[in-house]
């Protein structure tokens, strides 16, 4: 968990096999702000990267012997869990940058389709931070569409310790999902790509 002034940001902690020596550091920064630099004048963009919470309020959408969420919004949208377990959904959401690799289609059969439908599969780079995990929710703030890390997390380890990015598979969500209604900041994102340091809490809010 990262604490700033205003928030708690959800992430794993990148477990490193004994400790790193100042000149380390300056290297993993060097690479880590050119993984960044390369990002944003290619063909990669900003995402919001939203984590599941794994505390709080239960939904009254949960199921307990199911273990399924009801996709309706509550009465009170205060309550709204976004298809998630616990109230909220999600803890607050990170700026950070992704990098396409690949694109497919694929077919998949929801319990409430009565036929398979083909969704968009995008194979993706991504920042280090945060530590990109299954079911973690993606957010184009430039488009909306909405994705959802579904396999394929491997990190892109310096020296074979130290990950400086993450490569992972995104199923594309249909708009009628109820992470649809999870809102995030607005911003502004041509200013964001004009920032020459990557600064994940200080995006430029709309």
């Amino acid at each position: 968990m990262l604490t700033t002034d205003t928030n708690e940001y959800k992430s794993e902690p990148i477990k490193i096999s004994g400790d790193i020596t100042p000149k380390e550091y300056g290297i993993i920064r060097g690479i880590i702000h050119r993984e960044f630099t390369e990002m944003r004048v290619t063909n990669g963009y900003p995402v919001w990267h939203c984590i599941p919470k794994e505390d709080g309020v239960i939904s009254d959408s949960y199921d307990e012997d199911t273990g399924e969420v009801s996709p309706t919004c509550p009465d009170d949208p205060e309550l709204d869990s976004f298809g998630m377990k616990y109230v909220g959904g999600y803890y607050p959401p990170l700026l950070t940058w992704i990098r396409p690799n690949d694109f497919k289609q694929a077919l998949k059969t929801d319990t409430m389709d009565l036929s398979p439908h083909e969704f968009d599969v995008t194979s993706v780079r991504m920042m280090a931070f945060p530590r990109p995990r299954i079911e973690h929710l993606i957010i184009d703030p430039t488009t909306d569409r909405r994705y959802v890390i579904r396999g394929d997390v491997k990190p892109l380890p310096l020296r074979g310790v130290y990950p400086i990015a993450y490569t992972a598979s995104m199923d594309h969500l249909k708009r009628n999902d109820p992470r649809y209604r999870f809102t995030p900041p607005p911003i502004d994102t041509k200013e964001y790509r004009r920032m020459k340091y990557w600064d994940p809490f200080n995006p430029p809010i709309t």
